[in-house]
């Protein structure tokens, strides 16, 4: 299985003949309702995770399937986030900060959005601290919010399951909230 992160939000994998065998599956079996490729897309799913820190989260997922050369199947999966009924969408992130101050100073950005907060969790790892949040909100804003926030840290793609298992977890509920109260 290879592996190939193209964005944040999308992956490609090619599945090779031994795979396919070992899940009992084909380029013309491959089906939604299938155990045997539901099986296959977790073990993708779990793996990519590990790998390249693609996460799903609670993001719905598209699956597209093209049949390669020499029998491989080439998947691509792709993360949706989830609308709500106003037309914003569950937007997650995970933004690392080289710093204890440059965590503040992007903490303090959401004090005006708290309301939009679904989730946040603090991590440190490697010498650095990893904040995933979860915000509901309209794409435009979430852009422009995230272009500020990221004057303080970067764009990560490590999957915060990742970094619970080989980091620290500082808070695991509300971190933002927690940071905005003490500082």
């Amino acid at each position: 299985m290879i592996i190939e992160q193209i964005n944040n939000d999308k992956i490609k994998v090619v599945v090779d003949k031994n795979e396919q065998r070992e899940y009992g599956i084909t380029y013309a079996s491959m089906n939604y309702s299938d155990q045997n490729t539901r099986k296959l897309c977790e073990k993708i799913i779990k793996t990519a995770n590990r790998q390249v820190g693609f996460y799903v989260g609670n993001a719905k997922l598209l699956v597209e399937a093209h049949r390669g050369n020499n029998g491989t199947v080439t998947i691509y999966l792709s993360r949706i986030p989830l609308e709500t009924e106003n037309g914003e969408e569950f937007l997650c992130q995970t933004v690392k900060f080289e710093n204890a101050d440059n965590l503040f100073d992007g903490c303090r950005l959401f004090e005006p959005i708290t309301h939009k907060l679904e989730r946040s969790k603090l991590f440190y790892y490697k010498n650095s601290y990893y904040l995933y949040f979860e915000i509901i909100s309209d794409m435009t804003f979430a852009r422009r919010f995230l272009e500020n926030l990221l004057e303080y840290g970067e764009r990560t793609a490590i999957d915060p399951l990742f970094i619970a298992e080989h980091g620290e977890i500082i808070e695991n509920k509300h971190a933002i909230e927690k940071i905005i109260l003490k500082h």
